[in-house]
């Protein structure tokens, strides 16, 4: 909209039917405004279309954090060599590009930002020069448009100023007036744009846990603990006062009760979901898990070696001489109070890593910038061995983050070995792309129900309004999605009733709703993992003639597309609507092949884990059948080809293969047996 020069409405109704979603009060909307004006108002000819636009705008925009990192390290280290090798080692890393390659996050603006708002600050830090207040007013007003382009900014502000009140303890020689002065300019600039920006004023961020914290710091250091316990007890009055902690609530109580969670249960998700809290189980999912052993080693491995040569200088006393001056490690003027900041940054975000795997890309930043912190003598034979480690360190991250999954990459079989057993089922973006192409052709714009992580891109390519919004930020749609995933898992009559008082005129239901048990799905959002013979997931799943007020008009292995009957009352006496004719059939639909057990309590037990396995199968002698297609190895490939439509026959797409190979028709029987 914005790229086409159109108004964004303030609510937008499509976004989130029927109330709508204000979106200058409930979305950071910096992003997506930056790039739609880039590509309006860009000068030259494009000769690209506006999805190619995108994928290169992201790639430059994310790109800015690696001069961001070598500014901070030029000004820390005054080598421009080793602040060069460094930015090299980040910048060609998978942990520094890996969350960016074809994705469009609001991170992708909001850490360069960040990271310069970083690199400034530390260059304001000179002890003399009129240019310091101009880099701090830079650092401030980078970090306000942080904190307006992403809602995870403010968490990284309250870490920063935690590093800043470490880098403020008294050190000798330590410029702690500059770090004085910087801060305050830094703070006087996010309260400014609490003040005057919609979606910081909407969460009254000037009143908010981080600014207090802010203030009461800037004072200590200005006057000294007293004037801070003043500045806390005012702020914690003000936050009583204003009725702060609804509002804090109502935004971010999500957040802390997935902070709190994630204490509570040591990082690991329990097996009841119902001991997590409702609003921290919805969020406690993808990026915001905590990290396996897999992923530490594909991501920090071989990065985490940079620090190496930091660690063995320290190791082996070579930072210090013994009459306790700097030798081969150590910092320059501005050294205590700007590597304070950079190795209590990355302390915090180390931790931060451990709890969810969002703040990697925060840690990929700060481990090379803290682990340049040495100073060699002039002409220093360790200095140029440093220097040609990082070189052939940067050489090895630029290989694997070129080719991550190549099987010449040793750190992807590391990886392997210690990487869980996938239990979830894997979703066809073919399948995903049909149920977006029925909609834009046969929705007419009728509002549509699906899981959040489907709705966005049916509000995008599909022109029909979506119910479920998955910004988590707002508290009606975190309302929303727990009322939706209570009804989806209740009865029939309740999940009409979700629907009809919404206005859904279609309802996209997918397979992962049965098939999907692990602490990733939506069974285990929804708060219990059991399922009811009666619930209507259960019936969109095996029972679809026997639903009312729900007709299904589409269907592929992954999706199913139902419509909605909104007259249909909730009294049952409506009659089953028939099936629609012409749909393809599949398996995974056939309760029979998930060996159900009723019990007598309602309980409904599938043997999911062995039709997922089944299914993992077919994928697997379905590549080697292909692979053996293409290596002219007929006989080999069509017993390839037998094995995956044993272990699961889902005939179209490979049964044509199957044909075409053989020249002939070859029909597959009801249990997957080629006669």
């Amino acid at each position: 909209m914005a790229a086409r020069g159109e108004t964004i409405p303030e609510v937008d109704r499509d976004a989130q039917y029927p109330e709508g979603i204000r979106t200058s009060r409930e979305l950071t909307m910096l992003m997506e405004n930056l790039t739609g004006w880039t590509w309006r108002f860009w000068p030259f000819r494009i000769p690209f279309d506006f999805r190619m636009f995108v994928i290169l705008w992201v790639a430059v925009v994310s790109s800015l954090s690696i001069p961001a990192l070598y500014v901070a390290a030029l000004r820390l280290t005054s080598d421009a060599s080793l602040a060069m090798a460094a930015a090299w080692v980040y910048g060609l890393s998978w942990a520094a590009t890996g969350d960016f390659i074809g994705s469009y996050t609001f991170q992708c603006l909001a850490l360069p930002l960040i990271f310069w708002s970083f690199a400034c600050f530390c260059v304001s830090l000179e002890p003399e020069g009129g240019a310091r207040r101009g880099w701090a007013l830079a650092s401030g007003i980078l970090m306000a448009l942080a904190l307006a382009s992403w809602h995870v900014t403010r968490f990284y502000l309250a870490a920063f100023f935690a590093a800043a009140a470490w880098a403020a303890r008294p050190v000798a020689g330590g410029p702690r007036p500059a770090l004085r002065e910087s801060l305050a300019v830094l703070v006087a600039c996010c309260m400014a744009a609490g003040l005057a920006l919609p979606v910081l004023r909407e969460t009254r961020f000037a009143a908010s846990p981080a600014m207090i914290f802010g203030c009461a710091l800037l004072a200590a250091l200005w006057q000294g603990p007293r004037a801070a316990g003043a500045v806390a007890l005012a702020g914690a009055v003000l936050f009583l006062g204003l009725g702060q902690g609804s509002v804090e609530d109502s935004a971010y109580g999500h957040t802390y009760r997935l902070f709190w969670d994630k204490l509570k249960f040591l990082l690991v998700k329990p097996a009841d979901p119902a001991s997590l809290d409702p609003d921290g189980r919805l969020l406690w999912v993808g990026p915001f898990n905590s990290p396996g052993a897999g992923f530490l080693v594909f991501n920090f491995v071989p990065l985490v070696f940079i620090a190496l040569p930091r660690l063995a200088l320290g190791i082996q006393g070579l930072f210090r001489r013994g009459d306790g001056t700097p030798a081969a490690g150590g910092a320059r003027t501005s050294g205590p109070a700007g590597w304070a900041l950079a190795d209590g940054m990355l302390v915090l975000t180390a931790v931060g890593t451990a709890a969810m795997t969002r703040i990697a890309p925060f840690a990929a930043f700060f481990l090379p910038l803290a682990a340049v912190r040495l100073r060699f003598a002039a002409g220093s034979r360790l200095r140029l061995a440093v220097l040609l480690g990082l070189a052939a360190l940067a050489a090895v991250e630029g290989l694997v983050s070129s080719k991550p999954y190549s099987r010449l990459n040793p750190f992807m079989y590391l990886t392997a070995l210690l990487m869980p057993v996938e239990d979830r089922p894997m979703v066809s973006l073919a399948d995903e792309r049909a149920v977006l192409k029925w909609l834009k052709e046969r929705a007419a714009g009728r509002p549509v129900l699906a899981h959040f992580g489907l709705s966005g891109p049916i509000l995008a390519y599909c022109g029909t309004p979506v119910l479920l919004n998955p910004k988590g930020e707002s508290a009606s749609s975190r309302s929303k999605s727990r009322a939706f995933l209570a009804a989806l898992y209740g009865s029939e009559d309740g999940f009409r009733r979700f629907c009809a008082g919404r206005g859904a005129a279609f309802f996209v239901y997918g397979t992962g709703y049965i098939l999907d048990e692990s602490q990733d799905g939506a069974r285990y959002s929804s708060g219990g993992m059991r399922l009811s013979a009666d619930s209507a997931a259960v019936k969109f799943h095996f029972y679809p003639e026997r639903l009312k007020g729900f007709r299904l008009v589409y269907q592929n292995p992954d999706f199913r597309i139902f419509s909605v009957d909104s007259s249909t009352g909730t009294s049952g006496a409506s009659s089953p609507r028939p099936l629609s004719g012409g749909l393809p059939g599949d398996p995974v639909y056939d309760i029979d092949r998930f060996s159900p057990v009723a019990s007598p309590d309602g309980t409904l037990s599938l043997d999911v884990g062995g039709v997922i396995r089944r299914m993992s199968a077919r994928r697997a002698e379905l590549f080697k059948a292909r692979l053996m297609a293409r290596m002219g190895q007929r006989e080999a490939a069509f017993e390839a080809y037998g094995r995956a439509f044993a272990a699961w026959p889902a005939p179209g797409t490979a049964q044509d293969e199957l044909e075409r190979l053989s020249g002939r028709p070859v029909p597959i029987d009801a249990a997957g047996v080629r006669r």
